[in-house]
């Protein structure tokens, strides 16, 4: 099975490559021959680029944020248990022309943590033992990694005006429509309710930004745009 063990961890590296900043080169090989590379090249200003083997690229926007405060005071309510050395910064990756419609919770490494989410966030969460899942249910791990998480849609928010621009009118929509539906499955239950501070956190900015991409090529606030009932009046 060594030809189907190479074949996985090649179709993981691409992914496990986002949040490994130390790491620039990702190679697998089997018996010298190569199976896949991926070249991680820091692209600035909060912008990274993954190339493989073939030449092909794909760009990415890299969020960062924390949640130093919140993280203190846990520190001293769990003294015992949340050592100091836990960081409290949080990432967020969401790719420019990939539309993903699940993202990753990762604790530097991807977990098998998926949501509706279309993008990848990255803290020092703490994962179950096996770790494949990160605790969200209750007890000192949960309230770090939903601390983690509420940070997470803060920078969410703190971006959303330079989406547009990055972004362009589908995929921004694909964005603010993912986050919805996360916010849904929080409400009903299919969801840890946290994921629901997502949508609680974009939702007051929504109506003072300008996310609508008009005919005239201008993107504009809700209400300063209209959406005509038919051809005659499209003409019009």
């Amino acid at each position: 099975q060594l030809d189907q063990f190479a074949q996985t961890i090649a179709e993981a590296i691409e992914l496990a490559a986002l949040f490994l900043r130390e790491v620039k080169l990702l190679e697998v090989r089997r018996e010298g021959e190569l199976v896949r590379r991926i070249e991680r090249m820091d692209a600035g200003e909060g912008r990274l680029r993954l190339k493989d083997e073939t030449g092909r690229t794909a760009s990415w926007l890299l969020f960062q944020g924390d949640f130093a405060a919140e993280a203190e005071r846990l520190r001293e309510q769990y003294a015992w248990q949340i050592e100091a050395k836990r960081s409290s910064e949080v990432r967020l990756a969401l790719p420019v022309e990939q539309r993903l419609q699940h993202g990753r919770l990762f604790a530097v490494l991807p977990t098998e943590t998926r949501t509706p989410l279309p993008f990848h966030i990255n803290a020092d969460f703490y994962p179950t033992t096996d770790r494949k899942r990160i605790h969200l249910e209750e007890g000192y791990q949960a309230e770090w990694n939903q601390a983690a998480l509420l940070a997470v849609a803060e920078v969410l928010a703190a971006r959303l005006e330079m989406l547009p621009q990055e972004l362009g009118a589908e995929g921004l929509w694909h964005v603010l429509q993912q986050v919805a539906e996360t916010e849904r499955q929080a409400q009903t239950g299919d969801l840890a309710p946290i994921f629901a501070a997502f949508w609680q956190a974009l939702a007051p900015l929504l109506s003072e930004t300008a996310l609508l991409y008009t005919a005239q090529g201008a993107w504009v606030k809700p209400a300063e745009a209209r959406l005509v009932e038919g051809v005659a009046a499209q003409e019009a």
